[in-house]
């Protein structure tokens, strides 16, 4: 068991990173955790180390983006590695050298972890474009209605209400929508007679 006084410093480590691929920062430390530490590249890719001090050993990950709507992902989760396969990490030593385990991370962590996150970064944009056209359909087609535009209670849907008649609209994609209404039987013939008009 090592203790905080003989494993070398993430500071020391982050200086040796630097000098060998430079863009990786020790970021401050949100969660308060002395054993933990969070080396940030300016376009999201970041280095998790943990210091397990009962095995002597730093542990190293790799954090992901989110997805649009702000949830931490995993690359798993991003589908960029089968579900049952690991994610890159290693484990080195928390005495060695700082040049050693910066080469270690380099060597052994990096080339893996840093192409998955490439890979991760183009679904995260496909993924943020088709948010951006699924709303401005919804808001096209709302504006249809000229009513008004809000969130159910799992925010998927958006909805517009007059007169306590109600049009649900969720927009899967660019091509596939559905529609539910709530209105007076009337209304629900008119709306069938154009849907079978259209349907033909």
């Amino acid at each position: 068991m090592t203790t905080r006084e003989n494993h070398t410093s993430f500071e020391a480590i982050a200086d040796e990173l630097g000098k060998l691929v430079p863009g990786f920062e020790l970021a401050p430390n949100r969660y308060d955790n002395p054993n933990f530490a969070l080396f940030v590249r300016g376009d999201g890719a970041a280095l998790r180390v943990y210091l397990n001090t009962y095995r002597g050993k730093f542990e190293i990950s790799g954090q992901w983006p989110k997805d649009p709507e702000g949830n931490l992902m995993s690359a798993r989760e991003w589908r960029v590695i089968p579900y049952n396969a690991v994610e890159p990490g290693i484990k080195c030593s928390s005495t060695r050298k700082p040049e050693g385990i910066a080469k270690d991370i380099v060597r052994r962590f990096l080339p893996d972890y840093l192409e998955l996150y490439a890979k991760v970064l183009e679904r995260q944009a496909k993924r943020e474009a088709h948010k951006q056209n699924r709303e401005a359909l919804t808001k096209e087609l709302c504006q249809i209605l000229r009513g008004e535009l809000h969130n159910d209670k799992k925010g998927a849907r958006r909805y517009y209400k007059r007169s306590g008649d109600s049009v649900y609209i969720q927009v899967h994609s660019g091509e596939s929508v559905t529609l539910e209404l709530r209105v007076g039987p009337e209304e629900a013939r008119k709306v069938l007679q154009v849907l079978e008009n259209l349907l033909k």
